[in-house]
């Protein structure tokens, strides 16, 4: 589909300006006639704007009337396609207007919403989440109070809640979430951050609007790891893993936490010595299935 990226994602509320740019030309000058902003709140159309530049490959859009407080959705209609594919936009473009204040103190927004791997890799949730994903990253704005987490974010599988385990980093701008448990494979999601959530230094200072985040799980094997029978050899583990494979496709790889805490390292000195650390290994399922 037809790419493009915000240069800044907060809008003032008044003269509000944004300018978007694609990675790829369009075929024609964008103009306003090829545009819908959206609140994603409410669900209403801003039409008071217009398009101040004349360009395939970086637009200018100026808002007459003053955005209110909250998030705001500008996609292309189909009428925009690439100069080389011919391809539409398929999602639009998020942007957010600053947060207000409530006796002096902002109130917290939602800044940015991550999926880790166990090994720390850092997934695109458009192309789907594993099941082996250890946390979800929620970054607010401003230090949010620690009173209400497990009520005020809600992770789900259709109606049933998941579970997790969380903590407060960054001083306390950053929640990150553990799900109990692997995630459901090929299977749809939502993270939903309510208006519950406020700010440490007052309680009054509430997010002004809640936020709803779908994704869905990829069809990759779920796994179950033995915790008997580990295998120690210097800086490499063996480990019986349990497979349960979701359908008769071939799954080429799955993650495992390989943790043991004796790791041999090398030194800036060359010299070969052990420490204490976690270490994460990718499986090939297939050498996996041959322990059963």
């Amino acid at each position: 589909s037809l790419q493009a990226v915000l240069e800044n994602d907060l809008v003032e509320r008044e003269d509000s300006k944004l300018r978007i740019r694609l990675i790829e030309p369009a075929s024609a000058v964008i103009t306003k006639e090829d545009i819908i902003i959206t609140n994603n709140q409410d669900g209403t159309e801003i039409t008071d704007f217009e398009v101040t530049s004349d360009s395939e490959r970086i637009i200018d859009i100026k808002i007459n009337s003053g955005l209110g407080t909250g998030r705001y959705t500008v996609k292309f209609k189909d009428t925009v396609v690439g100069a080389y594919y011919g391809n539409t936009m398929k999602d639009g473009l998020v942007f957010r207007t600053p947060p207000k204040t409530v006796g002096g103190v902002e109130c917290p927004d939602v800044s940015e919403i991550n999926y880790y791997l166990f090994d720390g890799v850092k997934q695109n949730v458009k192309s789907g989440i594993s099941t082996a994903t250890e946390k979800i990253e929620i970054k607010f704005t401003n230090t949010i109070s620690d009173a209400n987490i497990e009520e005020a974010v809600i992770l789900k599988k259709s109606e049933e809640e998941k579970t997790y385990a969380w903590e407060l980093k960054d001083d306390g701008k950053n929640l990150v979430l553990y799900p109990i448990g692997l995630l459901d494979p090929a299977s749809d999601y939502n993270l939903t951050v309510t208006t519950d959530i406020c700010a440490a230094e007052n309680a009054e200072a509430k997010m002004e609007s809640e936020i709803v985040e779908e994704f869905s799980t990829l069809d990759d094997a779920r796994f179950e790891i033995k915790t008997e029978g580990i295998i120690k050899d210097s800086n490499t583990a063996t480990f019986p893993v349990r497979i349960i494979k979701t359908n008769t496709e071939e799954h080429k790889y799955s993650y495992a936490a390989a943790a043991y805490k004796k790791h041999t390292v090398t030194d800036a000195e060359g010299n070969m010595k052990t420490v204490e650390k976690d270490v994460f290994q990718r499986v090939d399922i297939n050498s996996v299935d041959s322990l059963f």
